[in-house]
């Protein structure tokens, strides 16, 4: 009984390297599928300043007044909104845009207000 049971058919180890390499090589052949991430983008036009653009961006720029740094930027924890130094996020972002927290150090003795310029 013992000799049966060591006994395989000769033919399923060739039959199952047949069936893998099958597998592999049909999951490994180009189809016309096309992932969302491949998409055609000849017709996209960045904004200026970002991405491929050559443009100046528009907008005023950032300038941080003396003794202010900009020591990081972070992304908000939908779950927790307060994770940004324990500050809550500030209304509703808007649609196609990521709300960031920005860290800032003054190395000033004085506090300060600042408000960001539009663009």
């Amino acid at each position: 009984m013992k000799k049966q049971e060591l006994m395989k058919p000769k033919f399923l180890q060739p039959l199952t390297i047949f069936i893998v390499s099958l597998l592999i090589i049909s999951s490994c052949s180009k189809d016309n599928y096309q992932r969302d991430d491949e998409e055609d983008t000849s017709d996209f036009v960045p904004a200026k300043g970002f991405a491929g653009s050559e443009e100046e961006p528009e907008g005023t720029p950032l300038i941080l007044p003396t003794g202010v740094t900009l020591e990081g930027i972070e992304p908000y924890n939908p779950i927790d909104e307060t994770d940004c130094n324990g500050e809550p996020r500030v209304g509703a972002p808007a649609e196609g845009y990521v709300p960031l927290c920005l860290l800032f150090r003054n190395s000033s003795k004085h506090p300060l207000i600042y408000s960001f310029p539009q663009g």
